[in-house]
């Protein structure tokens, strides 16, 4: 990229002279940095390297997630988010990682048991006063009060 010699600009405009050399290194380095060896806006080097139909340059991946069969066993057992937790990786590798092998999400969710106690706080104040009372999402006590007969567990 440095070999190159800056881009040139024709009459002072914002049109940039293109050589074949430079055509070549397109997607081979960001478009900030070759824009920043050769002078120009990284928008020049965008708009170049798009309208040659050349990918963008992606920095290779420097953590992995080496799959174990472990792993790949719990997948569409456990929340996406748990075995995130437990492996201590992201839940959206995991959700990839998943989808990528056409396996449907878990059917198990962490069910809140329900006590007698719990279901009378329900209608005595707003759902958020609950929640924070319960220490649980505000979304998880308005379930609750408009499902159709609550679940109590003894």
């Amino acid at each position: 990229m440095r070999a190159l010699p800056a881009l040139r600009r024709v009459e002072k405009r914002h049109i940039v002279q293109w050589t074949p050399a430079h055509d070549a290194f397109l997607g081979q380095a960001s478009d900030a940095t070759l824009g920043d060896a050769w002078g120009v806006q990284d928008f020049h080097i965008w708009t170049r390297r798009t309208l040659l139909r050349v990918l963008a340059y992606h920095q290779p991946c420097s953590n992995v997630i080496r799959w174990t069969p472990a792993m790949l066993r719990l997948l569409g057992h456990i929340s996406d988010t748990l075995l995130a937790q437990r492996f201590n990786i992201s839940p959206s590798s995991v959700h990839m990682k998943r989808r990528s092998l056409g396996i449907a999400r878990s059917s198990h969710t962490c069910a809140i048991a329900w006590t007698p106690a719990m279901n009378r706080l329900i209608g005595r104040n707003t759902d958020a006063v609950v929640a924070q009372q319960l220490g649980m999402a505000v979304s998880t006590v308005r379930e609750q009060r408009t499902a159709p007969d609550p679940v109590e567990t003894p």
